[in-house]
């Protein structure tokens, strides 16, 4: 299973940001939106969790869009455009 879905939080856990991706992706800190950037620049770290892995992108995408949807519905204001 190559593609994955995956949150960054704050060190307190908060999360505040969702994404999909495949290979170091969810590691990567540039290739980032001036947001996310800003935002990660003021912590002292970031917790990277792979919450699912998927046979295909498409899948990935279908469960990125359920994880925004989860995490707006209980308040959470995410970085995501």
């Amino acid at each position: 299973m190559m593609f994955y879905t995956y949150t960054h939080s704050n060190l307190d856990g908060e999360v505040f940001y969702v994404g999909k991706g495949k290979g170091t992706r969810a590691y990567k800190r540039y290739d980032r939106g001036d947001t996310w950037k800003e935002y990660v620049d003021r912590l002292d770290g970031i917790i990277i969790r792979i919450v699912k892995r998927f046979n295909t992108d498409v899948e990935a995408l279908a469960h990125e869009v359920k994880l925004v949807a989860h995490y707006k519905s209980i308040g959470v204001k995410l970085l995501n455009k």
